[in-house]
């Protein structure tokens, strides 16, 4: 979720930013969006292709994720 950016990206770039194929990405925002932390919505680009989104409850996740890290950080 943190390679997300706030407008979304495409599958076929968090699978490039990740450096993992395509499925595994496509297997990994299945599982996110049945637990309601990503949509996927139509790319306004291209009709064919999908955006993968956060949903506030994700937003409220990585935000939540970044505050632990930052405190074991510290620690």
């Amino acid at each position: 979720m943190p390679h997300l950016d706030l407008d979304g990206k495409r599958i076929t770039e968090l699978a490039r930013r990740d450096e993992i194929i395509k499925q595994a990405v496509g297997q990994l925002v299945t599982d996110l969006e049945g637990g309601g932390f990503v949509d996927r919505v139509p790319d306004p680009i291209d009709n064919r292709a999908k955006i993968v989104v956060l949903t506030n409850r994700g937003r409220d996740a990585v935000i939540e994720g970044l505050s632990v890290f930052d405190a074991l950080k510290s620690e």
